[in-house]
């Protein structure tokens, strides 16, 4: 039998900040944000493995977490005309509130067939998902000498809550015959969520349930998935692996307020395959293809209008579809330390939440869109440096061509390139191994990502490690951005109106961490994921 047990319990608070622009064509709108934030944390997972037979394995595996946040910020607008005057101001005092909490379960079983490796293995999964969602709202819109506008406050209260249940089942089947190893095995999903907005016009202080705004929504998500490979070596040379993934889906949403229901059902093939070229002990060539779907999250299906002020709101878009990625990469290899890497990626349906602006009101909505088909040509390459034993080495860059083919007269068509390059080092300080220091440092240089407009970033981190009491006991003392240097200036079109972004998501900070083996150290537990990680990721 093997036990496993963790609780993790913290508090993390941040103070975040952002500087936003819109340029209009007879205004220029800056928004100030100052946001702090509270959050406790808290998760338990515990697991169980028993070997039933010499051949059959059972386990069950539990993760819950539950946390709790807070946050507050005072938006603050300020309006110039195109001398750079001042014309007026929007304040609004803002707090919100969330409490996402998960429960997931996971029973696994693996079958021997026989000593050769041949093995069945079989997940049963369910998770539970919920989040309670408030957030109060109120401001002014002010002259330009921060005087109050008549007729101009705003209040309101927004509340959602926030259901989702999953049941997954998944089989694969592993048969490493002598000819070929073959894998095979199917997975069955079903997610039902519901979504309970309440929203309230709180102008006279007596809260008044907005119908207008005011929505239950439903969805229902069943996806069935087959998948077949075979890897194969050919020679003492070459390799090679072929497989095909076929998945079919239907989904169902329905808008209580709306009374709209929309549907999808449709069947996708991912076929991969890789060929490797081992010209000798020094020197590996491989060719890879393969084809991958990125589901959104279930938040952006959510068709909820949310109001943050009358100049600002989000909406879901349950009309939002998957996107698909072809990746296709040449590797070169050399002496198992220098990779080179050629690659080209296409992305169909590309989706992403994207600020709309309109022109003619002002009013900025923030919404996930289907706006584009995009693809990016590329060269990477790493180093992994080890010529001394007191020092290890790992650096690379990437850099690449990226082209935005846009769907919508909401967004230009676009394309640019951009780069980055890095260096993680680990120091061996003195000869008894108790003392190490770790340096990484990474930049990124000015350039595109979609339809974005990225300045230079760079980060610095620095660490320190010491080990005592026979090497059981660990000291860790980390330096995370000690450079302060991750403000960059983001900067894009949205119906043809210039946008701008500087957030700094209070990066730097200073970390000591303290860890203590003890029992017997050979005895390894083995760690597994659960067989719906993909679905539980895109509940946030």
């Amino acid at each position: 039998m093997s036990l496993q047990a963790s609780i993790n319990k913290g508090t993390d608070q941040f103070h975040t900040t952002s500087d936003n622009r819109i340029y209009y064509p007879n205004e220029v709108w800056k928004q100030d944000i100052a946001t702090k934030s509270k959050t406790d944390l808290l998760s338990i997972g515990f697991g169980a493995d028993y070997k039933l037979t010499e051949n059959w394995t059972s386990g069950v595996k539990y993760l819950g977490s539950f946390n709790d946040r807070n946050s507050a910020n005072n938006p603050l607008t300020t309006r110039y005309n195109t001398a750079g005057e001042i014309n007026s101001y929007i304040l609004s005092d803002v707090n919100a509130q969330n409490k996402p909490q998960m429960n997931s379960v996971n029973w696994n079983n693996v079958f021997n067939l026989n000593n050769e490796g041949e093995n069945i293995t079989v997940d049963l999964d369910y998770f539970d998902y919920q989040k309670d969602d408030s957030r109060a709202f109120s401001g002014n819109e002010m002259d330009n000498q921060k005087e109050n506008i008549p007729g101009t406050y705003f209040a309101a209260i927004n509340s959602n809550l926030n259901r989702l249940k999953n049941y997954s089942a998944k089989m694969d089947v592993s048969l490493p015959y002598s000819w070929a190893n073959i894998s095979f095995g199917g997975k069955g999903f079903y997610t039902n969520t519901k979504n309970n907005l309440t929203v309230f016009d709180n102008e006279t202080g007596t809260p008044i349930l907005d119908t207008n705004y005011s929505n239950i929504f439903t969805y229902k998500e069943y996806n069935e998935a087959i998948y077949f490979s075979a890897n194969k070596k050919l020679s003492e040379k070459w390799e090679t692996q072929i497989g095909l993934r076929t998945e079919a889906t239907q989904t169902e949403g329905y808008s209580e307020n709306l009374n709209q229901t929309n549907k999808n059902n449709y069947i996708k093939l991912f076929p991969t395959a890789y060929v490797t070229y081992n010209a000798n002990d020094n020197n590996s060539y491989s060719l890879n293809y393969s084809r991958r779907i990125r589901r959104p999250d279930f938040d952006y299906l959510n068709p909820f209008v949310i109001r943050t002020s009358p100049f600002y709101y989000s909406e879901g878009n349950p009309f939002l579809k998957p996107s698909i990625i072809d990746n296709l990469q040449f590797s070169y290899i050399r002496n198992q330390k220098w990779v080179n890497n050629i690659y080209f990626s296409q992305v169909s349906d590309f989706g992403q939440e994207l600020a709309i602006i309109d022109p003619e009101t002002n009013i900025t909505k923030s919404t996930p869109v289907n706006y584009a088909d995009t693809y990016q040509i590329g060269l990477s390459t790493y180093y992994n440096f080890n010529k001394y034993t007191w020092w290890n080495s790992f650096m690379g860059l990437n850099l690449n061509y990226q082209n935005v083919k846009s769907r919508t007269n909401l967004i230009a068509s676009v394309d640019g390139y951009n780069g980055y390059i890095y260096t993680n080092n680990d120091f061996t300080v003195n000869q008894s191994k108790t003392l190490f220091m770790g340096l990484n440092y990474g930049l990124q240089l000015p350039g595109r990502y979609q339809v974005f407009n990225i300045s230079t970033l760079n980060i610095l981190d620095v660490s320190v490690k010491f080990l005592a009491l026979k090497k059981n006991l660990s000291i860790t003392l980390t330096g995370e951005d000690l450079l302060n240097a991750q403000k960059p200036l983001i900067s894009y079109y949205s119906n043809g109106i210039k946008n701008t972004m500087k957030n700094y998501g209070d990066s730097r900070a200073f970390r000591i961490a303290l860890s203590y083996k003890f029992g017997n150290q050979s005895v390894k537990s083995k760690e597994r994921n659960f067989g719906n990680e993909e679905e539980r990721n895109r509940a946030n």
